[in-house]
């Protein structure tokens, strides 16, 4: 018989008699309800009950299309059986198998030796049969899942059940096991899985890591998705050399307050000591115009973050931990701050160093106003002021109060600025003594008045260079200070520090932070900017700079042990930059020291990425003094290169070589390799770092990312944008290509 293409049986509906809906018998087509239209070589059967079709079947009812070998539609039950080879295709899925039993009026039935794709996600399903349970809701028996595309097999969940559920996206599987390039890695007997980007309760990626310290390093997350504002992670954590820690984070989201608390515990039984940390971290919402702020952090020991953290930075960057109490007032007039801060200090034995002040308490006062007195710019008038009560347990302690009223005219024009500011600093300290020490009693004062003047200009002119045009810019600037001097030798150092000396401190007052110096200065800043701007992008192809100070005086105002600047010219300093192209740019600073008529410090690099899978950048450093603790090295020199780049195809390398010329010795090693395969990615990286001044450490990163499924692993990701600038995940491009 030659194709049929008739048999439209939207008859069916207006003939029928309708019978009421069950959860397992659907009802009857009506009136409303979408039409059901057959196409095939044969179609023969019984109108109003059953309906049989064979060869290129295509059945369309609505929005579901059934493509089969052959078809019996039943159609008092909307019920169709089709075989041998089954194509079903609904507007969120298709579902490729062979025998299908499936009611077309309530989305459910069965599939034989089935795939199942979804439109609105990359994960596809195989089973030995699927079970459409509902809209968007599936059981795959004795079957698989990935988020590979079709036709690659990299990766899967194989399990006996499957579940997913598209209406609460949440997937579970029952006794299963990863298998990755044909290989069982790990065996579950329950895992549940995110199908979106919602968060949900469950395990978590375990992470795997080794150095040369802890040996075999296995965490296992679980992660509690209390509420839409609340969670928790619970992290086990077992490390072969030193015994199971226990981790946890409970995080919380309200709309008058936020915050975390994080906490760990370990039975070290490689140090024999039962060592722990704890972090809390709390914001709240008082009033409109009141807030709290807590900030506490403690380890149980120094050495907490060298033995058990993650890497180098974690050490870098866990010195000094904060524990703080603030409360903030704003009621429109000024601004309030008080604060209860101290720290806890992790000393490494071979390079200590002094514990900060602890401020118990500080509060903080600010407030400011604009005059109008007919000048056409109003006046600006500013009050900062501060109280705070010092205490160490091996130094001076005290109470210091400061007031600084000042007032200032910003004139200012498309083409520069003038300001004159004119303040008052006023200190006072009460000194505390202790019985058997050498520590100071009494009260000190210092009243300083403050003289500024800043000003610059904007020029701009087109120009072309080298056949190319583009815009220069010229930006000088002066800044002069004058503050008399007064003896501070007698005067307390709880918070003050000397600046670098730099182009962000150049232009300052003060060249100390802190309260306890004011430099003495009659002194004038000097400092010119010149940029060359393509006009088509707006790269600043060239920046050229220089700045330096010229000082009337020799001033006298000093820390203890430090000296103070000379009358005459400062030191000097120059800058050189910009973007040579879109792919490479340059940059250098470089200080001259004046006085020993020699260097002071420089560095320059240079940063070479012709799209954001490249990326290569040199720099070079030295510094005639750094000062480490109580340690003072000269003529440091370092050299850091780092690199991500392609090596083959889908292989990146990664590498950072962070070395120290002037003792011949390496700071940091780190070498690793990527590959990325679209649906996956793995790294593994080795990170050989100073952990304290004499000790070094090995850490080995190894991670399995599987494309919006989950990282399995140690993340190295941290670490390599620390370490080399520019870098960003090469997985990325891969997964979404």
């Amino acid at each position: 018989m030659t194709p049929l293409v008739a048999a439209l049986l939207s008859a069916f509906a207006a003939a029928a008699e309708p019978a009421p809906a069950t959860p397992t018998t659907p009802a009857q087509a009506t009136a409303a309800e979408p039409e059901t239209t057959v196409t095939a070589d044969q179609i023969d059967g019984i109108v109003n009950d059953r309906l049989h079709a064979e060869g290129n079947v295509v059945v369309v009812r609505g929005d579901q299309t059934i493509e089969s070998d052959w078809l019996d539609y039943y159609q008092a039950k909307g019920r169709a059986l089709a075989g041998d080879r089954v194509k079903l295709s609904r507007p969120t899925d298709t579902v490729i198998g062979r025998d299908l039993d499936y009611a077309m009026d309530d989305s459910r039935g069965v599939l034989f030796d089935a795939d199942l794709t979804r439109t609105d996600s990359k994960l596809r399903g195989k089973g030995e049969r699927v079970d459409m349970t509902g809209k968007d809701t599936y059981n795959i028996f004795r079957g698989r899942f990935t988020t590979c595309d079709p036709g690659r097999d990299d990766w899967y969940i194989n399990a006996r059940d499957i579940d997913l559920d598209y209406t609460t996206n949440v997937g579970t599987a029952r006794n299963g096991y990863f298998e990755f390039q044909g290989v069982p890695i790990l065996w579950t007997p329950y895992l549940d899985f995110p199908l979106s980007n919602e968060r949900k309760s469950g395990l978590l990626m375990p992470t795997f890591r080794y150095d040369s310290g802890n040996g075999i390093d296995f965490t296992l997350p679980y992660y509690w998705n209390i509420a839409p504002n609340m969670d928790a992670t619970l992290t086990p954590r077992l490390i072969a050399n030193r015994g199971l820690q226990l981790g946890g984070e409970f995080r919380y989201l309200q709309p008058d307050y936020s915050g975390s608390i994080a906490a760990e515990v370990l039975d070290d039984r490689k140090t024999g000591d039962v060592r722990d940390y704890l972090s809390i971290r709390h914001n709240q919402k008082l009033t409109p115009e009141l807030n709290l702020a807590i900030n506490y952090n403690h380890a149980s020991d120094s050495n907490y973050f060298r033995d058990l953290g993650s890497g180098r930075f974690a050490v870098a960057d866990n010195i000094n931990l904060l524990q703080d109490v603030s409360l903030y007032w704003n009621p429109g007039w000024g601004s309030w701050t008080l604060r209860a801060q101290k720290y806890q200090t992790l000393q490494d034995p071979a390079a200590p160093v002094d514990p900060p002040y602890q401020r118990m308490p500080q509060l903080l006062f600010t407030t400011g106003t604009d005059a109008n007195i007919g000048l056409g710019t109003p006046l600006s008038l500013k009050f900062d002021s501060e109280f705070v009560s010092f205490a160490h347990p091996t130094k001076q302690e005290g109470e210091r109060f400061i007031a600084y009223p000042s007032v200032s005219l910003p004139l200012t024009n498309s083409w520069g600025f003038v300001t004159p500011k004119f303040g008052v600093h006023y200190t006072d300290y009460s000194l505390n003594s202790r019985t058997g020490t050498d520590q100071e009693q009494g009260n000190e004062s210092r009243t300083l008045p403050i003289v500024s003047l800043d000003s610059g200009m904007y020029f701009e002119r087109p120009l072309n260079l080298f056949g190319r045009d583009m815009v220069q810019t010229l930006e000088p600037r002066l800044y002069y200070v004058n503050i008399p001097y007064r003896d501070q030798s007698k005067l307390p150092v709880f918070d003050t520090t000397e600046n670098t000396f730099d182009f962000a401190q150049i232009f300052t007052e003060n060249r100390f932070t802190g309260g306890d110096r004011i430099n003495d200065a009659n002194q004038v800043t000097f400092g010119a900017t010149t940029r060359f701007l393509d006009p088509d992008n707006g790269l600043e192809r060239l920046r050229l700079g220089l700045a330096g100070r010229y000082s009337f005086i020799d001033q006298r105002v000093t820390l203890p042990g430090g000296t103070a600047p000379q009358k005459g010219l400062s030191d000097v300093l120059g800058t050189i930059g910009g973007d040579l192209n879109r792919r490479t740019s340059v940059e250098a600073n470089y200080q001259w020291n004046n006085t020993l008529k020699e260097a002071e410090r420089y560095s320059t690099g240079i940063r070479y990425s012709p799209d954001p899978d490249r990326v290569a950048s040199l720099r070079y450093r030295y510094d005639r003094q750094v000062q480490v603790g109580s340690q003072v090295y000269e003529n440091q020199r370092q050299i850091d290169l780092g690199v991500m780049w392609p090596i083959a195809p889908r292989w990146y390398g990664v590498a950072r070589e962070n070395y120290s010329l002037t003792d011949n010795t390496p700071l940091e090693h780190l070498a690793g390799v990527e590959y990325r395969a679209g649906c996956w990615a793995a790294r593994f990286v080795v990170q050989h770092y100073v952990s304290s001044l004499n000790d070094t450490k090995t850490s080995y990163f190894f991670q399995l990312e599987l494309a919006e499924f989950g990282r399995l692993g140690n993340n190295p990701l941290d670490a390599l944008k620390l370490a080399i600038p520019g870098y960003t995940e090469s997985n990325k491009n891969a997964i979404l290509q």
